[in-house]
């Protein structure tokens, strides 16, 4: 089977499918009725076919397109989504961060590029992670971790990305309520995707 369109699943439609495919042995008529927006398929006969209309006679795809839509759905409910504090005032790594963090990683970013935005940030909202670097305009990243801890609200796990590395920089990060501090240098961001999602999901 191989998709012409790619299928523009609305979030109603998700929710239907992912509530209603879990043990179904039928096709569920009310489900046709909203998989009409679905796109287009190359048939057996590589015929271009109505999706809605090639999967009621193809049953054995139902478990197969029941597992994409849970996935789209996830990645379309944005309220499931994870939010994360970007602290970075290097431009061009704040965008590219923010930019795989979101298309990559399927989180909400917020960017704040210094200090006092980022402590302006969290009287706003309540991220599910921090990430911080530490030589920022303003109040630096260890003064914003101070300033974090002497907030009784402000919980969210912080991952600090600096580019200083020595010892007694990683143990002050950490001391001050820094649950990882990676180099920059020597951290890729799929390797930060994946600490992320190990902490908070998403």
């Amino acid at each position: 089977m191989a998709f012409v369109d790619e299928p523009k699943v609305s979030t109603r439609t998700c929710f239907l499918m992912k509530q209603g495919w879990d043990n179904a042995k039928v096709f569920d008529p009310i489900v046709f009725t909203n998989i009409a927006n679905l796109g287009y398929v190359n048939n057996a006969n590589s015929a271009k076919e109505p999706f809605a209309l090639f999967l009621a006679s193809n049953s054995r795809y139902l478990r197969t397109l029941h597992c994409f839509l849970v996935l789209r759905y996830t990645y379309h409910m944005t309220d499931e989504h994870k939010k994360i504090l970007l602290v970075e005032d290097d431009h061009f790594l704040s965008s590219l961060l923010k930019s795989r963090l979101e298309k990559d990683g399927g989180f909400v970013v917020t960017l704040a590029t210094n200090g006092d935005e980022a402590l302006g940030a969290l009287d706003e909202t309540t991220p599910d992670l921090i990430i911080l670097d530490i030589i920022l305009p303003g109040r630096s990243g260890f003064e914003v971790l101070e300033e974090m801890r002497a907030r009784p609200g402000a919980s969210a796990p912080v991952i600090v990305m600096s580019n200083l590395g020595q010892e007694t920089d990683v143990t002050r990060g950490k001391s001050l309520g820094a649950v990882e501090y990676f180099v920059k240098a020597n951290t890729s961001i799929d390797d930060l995707i994946i600490k992320i999602r190990t902490m908070i999901g998403g």
